[in-house]
Parts: structure tokens; sequence; C-alpha cells
């Protein structure tokens, strides 16, 4: 299978769960077995989702009644789960060749499923959910502000485009309660069964062979709308938790037309309140299908830190989900989208630096004493898909890289000795979320008004560095053998075209100013060998590396 070795990476590092978080702020009043009540909030994910009362008490449903759970056996079977599907993650790699795995046009598959109890409204038939995956502008009184399609054309800038073809409905076999309902650890019982059946419905319609983008006789993706509610959304726990997975982690080996149907997504077709989704929980989803991880803190299911500034944290549901926000320049330039101009040992004043949702790039920032830390300094406005950001400025982006904690998928996720993770399963402790922002306002509130404030600049905040709040730090010692960033990013400034200015100081000591524009100065070379270790270039001993998303034989 040929893919951007930036995609290979990302698709390397997606082993733990891959679902849209809980939708914040669900609260149901709850029937104990003995007859009390108590107020709750809906947590976790697709492998384990409970609800928490304010004492920390967890609690899952038992026939028609809630009963506590245990939270260890829970994590058990969550994390049993995760490390199953990591395995088939890692069973699908294979070598790299050019980047061309995720540019140019390419087809989706989505069914529509209906269950024997629930049904689409008549309204939200096939006709319309063709325009909500593909017509161009697609919009609606409801809120559509444009399809899918738009959507992954506007995040590659229109290098990749995708064109869906809908089936169905088609009928399932049983009532929505049998493949929704959880478990005692809160997990959905039957979910692939859904998919199994839905496949099999249209197997006479569909050639799935159209599906397989690259030729390794495994169809890439299949997507099913289902009918009625979602739990991720509804709280309702007979419902399906929309979420990525693969047949084979469930030992189902299903082949149609001589290629084997494995990677699969779902999501719901009404909201909460009985309204049509928009498009977030889709491209959530589908973002899984194309190998993008989850950004929030997959250990406890809990927003991370970009929250509302990407559609792999909550951003999904901006807009009501309708205007999902679209990816940081992080995952752009990941997947081989826009290119990152370096900042190193040479002041530079950055002027007119366009939105990312405009087109704009970004800039990098390394610690020199640990390249696989750096910063990424990007324009996020409130336009396009980014319409509905809690806030706007200049986005700063801490990243920490370790390969083991992307390959477990959780860079977010702090783990201390007692952790379940650690104890039970071997990971490795991490004293420190890997993917973060600075926070202008230097709160860590989830609130939305305190999201409002957490870009540059705020009130009188406009510089990072060593000393201002939040403060510039590395987390590891740079060339001076120091834990901060030297010199400094200041004078952040907006201008009335939405474009911003900002002043990079390489040091305290350097004097001499150069003006910098986008295409100034690229990446250096990032180069892997064929186990995935990572090297800054230098001398490399004999053998096969993988340079820039191409083969190269050294020595």
């Amino acid at each position: 299978m040929k893919r951007a070795l930036c995609l290979f990476l990302i698709y390397w590092a997606t082993v733990g769960m891959h679902a849209i978080p809980a939708m914040p702020e669900i609260w149901r009043t709850l029937r104990l077995k003995d007859g009390t009540e108590v107020r709750a909030q809906l947590k976790g994910d697709e492998f384990c989702h409970y609800w928490r009362t304010d004492d920390g008490r967890n609690y899952v449903k038992s026939g028609e009644e809630y009963v506590e759970a245990n939270e260890i056996t829970m994590s058990n079977r969550a994390q049993s789960l995760r490390t199953t599907r990591q395995a088939s993650a890692m069973s699908r790699r294979v070598a790299i060749g050019e980047r061309t795995h995720y540019t140019g046009k390419k087809k989706g598959l989505v069914i529509l499923a209906e269950f024997k109890d629930v049904k689409f409204n008549a309204s939200n038939n096939k006709a319309k959910y063709e325009k909500i995956l593909n017509a161009e502008g697609y919009t609606t009184s409801e809120g559509f502000k444009g399809s899918v399609a738009d959507y992954f054309k506007a995040q590659s800038g229109g290098e990749f485009e995708l064109e869906f073809d809908v089936f169905g409905p088609v009928q399932l076999a049983n009532n929505q309660s049998y493949y929704g309902e959880n478990d005692a650890n809160g997990s959905d019982k039957r979910a692939v069964n859904m998919i199994v059946e839905a496949c099999k419905a249209v197997d006479s319609q569909v050639n799935f062979r159209e599906y397989d983008w690259d030729d390794d006789y495994e169809v890439d993706e299949v997507y099913v709308v289902y009918a009625g509610k979602g739990e991720a959304t509804s709280g309702n726990d007979d419902t399906i938790w929309p979420h990525m997975f693969y047949l084979k982690v469930a030992n189902i080996n299903l082949f149609l037309d001589k290629v084997r149907i494995n990677t699969y997504a779902c999501s719901n077709e009404l909201t909460s309140s009985g309204k049509i989704e928009g498009i977030g929980g889709i491209c959530h989803e589908f973002s899984h299908c194309l190998g993008y991880p989850d950004l929030y803190d997959t250990a406890n299911g809990v927003v991370g830190s970009l929250q509302s500034y990407d559609i792999m944290d909550s951003g999904g549901f901006n807009g009501s989900g309708f205007v999902p926000a679209g990816f940081s320049a992080y995952e752009k330039w990941m997947a081989g989208w826009i290119d990152l101009t370096v900042l190193s040992n040479q002041n530079v004043t950055v002027s007119n630096l366009k939105p990312v949702s405009e087109g704009g790039g970004g800039y990098i920032i390394y610690n020199d004493g640990h390249p696989d830390e750096y910063y990424i300094l990007e324009n996020r406005q409130q336009t396009n898909w980014d319409k509905y950001l809690p806030g706007r400025g200049l986005m700063i982006t801490h990243v920490d890289y370790d390969a083991q904690l992307w390959y477990l998928n959780i860079p977010n996720s702090v783990l201390t000795s007692t952790s379940n993770y650690v104890r039970n399963y071997g990971y490795p402790t991490n004293d420190h979320a890997r993917l973060i922002i600075f926070r202008a306002d230097n709160n860590a509130s989830s609130s939305y008004t305190s999201m409002s404030h957490d870009l540059y600049p705020y009130q009188a905040n406009d510089s990072l560095t060593a000393t201002s709040k939040p403060a510039a730090i590395y987390y590891n010692p740079n060339m001076l053998d120091e834990k901060f960033l030297q010199g400094g990013i200041l004078n952040i400034t907006q201008n009335s075209d939405r474009t911003m200015n900002f002043f990079y100081r390489a040091s305290d000591e350097d004097t001499g100013i150069s003006e910098v524009h986008p295409d100034s100065e690229r990446t250096p070379s990032v180069i892997y060998d064929l186990q995935g270790r990572r090297f800054m270039g230098g001398h490399l001993p004999k053998g096969i590396y993988i340079e820039n998303g191409k083969v190269k034989v050294r020595g």
C-alpha cells in the first residue's frame, strides 16, 4: 500500500481508541437499584462509557436501573480492546512509497442502515445524504454550511478530493438495542454485527473492489450512518456510540467481491433533540479511517488541550456539528498538505501571516538539544471551517514527541506508577501531555469562556518567553542545558484583515533582524529507518531509509 511517510506515521500512531468523545455537559438523573437517585455526567468513549457523579462514583446501566461500576474492571476491559486493535493497526503497516495515497480523487462507500424499531426520518433519505456528503457548498436552513467532501478538500488545500457513493437504507435484522446495548463495562455489545449486515445487504449493488484504493485486496473504509440517535450525544445506553474499528479485531473475516472488509466507521442520524446531525461526527470518524488519531486524553476519556480548536479533540461539535473545526497546522503538516517555516538562530519579523483556514502556513521552532520537541505557530481565525472556534489569534502548539507514547496512542495521557495502564499492561509512565497549546490566559479550564482566551494576544499578554505566564518551557534541555526557549515570541498582534504579526527573537543576546516569509525556509529533512526510528540527518549507517517520504539507500 503506497502512503505518504507522514500518514504512515499517523496511522502507526493510531493504536488506541478511535471514537468521538462524549458530548460535553450531558447530565442525567439516574435511578439506582436501591431506589435512590443521583445526578451524573456522561464520560468516556467507545470502549468504556459510564456516568460519573460529582463525588467520583461511576455507574453503568443494568436492566432498567444503574449500578456502581468497578473502575479497574472497566479500565481492564477497555485497555484489552485497545491493545487488540493496536495489533490490527500494526498488521496493516506496509512498505512506503512516494506521497500518493491521500492525494487526488478517491471514492468512499457510505451505507445507510435502519433498525427494526428505528427508521430514518422520511426527509433524511438517500438523496439528502448524497448532498450532505458530496454537494459543493451544501447549505440549508438546518445548519449545513458545506459537505463532507468540501471539508476534506479544504483541509488538504485541494490535494485530496472525496466522492461518496451512498446506498440504502438497508434493513437490519434486529432492534436498535440489540446492537447498542452496553455490557457490564459500558461497551456496546454488537455494533460490529450492524456493519456485517449492512455490507451483506448491499453486496448485490456494490462492487467493493472500487473502494480498495491501493490494490491490496482490502477496502480502505466502509462508513455506516445508522438511523436514530447515538450514545455520545444523547446518553441513551441502548444506542451505538459513533466509532471507528476493525472487523478483524472482532474475529470477523468478511470478504466480498474478493476483497476484505475490515476498517469501518459509523455515526448516527439524529441529535439528542431529534434533529439531523451535522457533518462533525462523519468528518471525525472518517478522519480515523485516514489514519488520524484522537487528540484528547485517551486513557481517561476527557477533552485534551486543543479542545474545540481541533476536530480530533472536541471540535467536531463546533457550530452544532455543522461546522467542525479544521485541522491544525500540525495535522496538515503531518499529512504533507502544508510546509512549516523554520525559525532558528536568526531574529525574524513575521508580517501578515494568513489564517490556516484561508490557506496560510505556519512556523516551527525546534528545541536544538532535542529535535523531537518543538513549537508550531499558526494563525487561527473564525473563518471558513474555523468559524465557530472559541477564539482567534496566534495558536502556539507545544509538541514533545515520544515514539513509544505515540505508538501506544497515549501522548496526552499522564500516567503514574499507580495507573492501571502501567500496573496491568506495562505501559510507561508519562509525566506530561505531549501535544498541547500554550494558553494565553494561563487558565487550563475547559469552559468556553476560558477557551476563547487561549490564543495570543490576550489582554496585555502578547509574548511567550521564559519569564512570561505561561512560560516558554521545554521538557528537555536545549544545547545550553536549559529547559526554556531562548529569546521568545514577542509583540504578537492581530491586523484588521485577520492576518497576524509577531517578532521572533532567537536569543537574549541576538540583535540582528531579518524579514521572513512562509516560503523562505523549509522544514529540514526528516529521516526514518524501516523500523520507524527517527533521525535528524548527520552520519547514518548503511541501509534503507525514508527521507521526506521517499525511499533512499545509504552506503
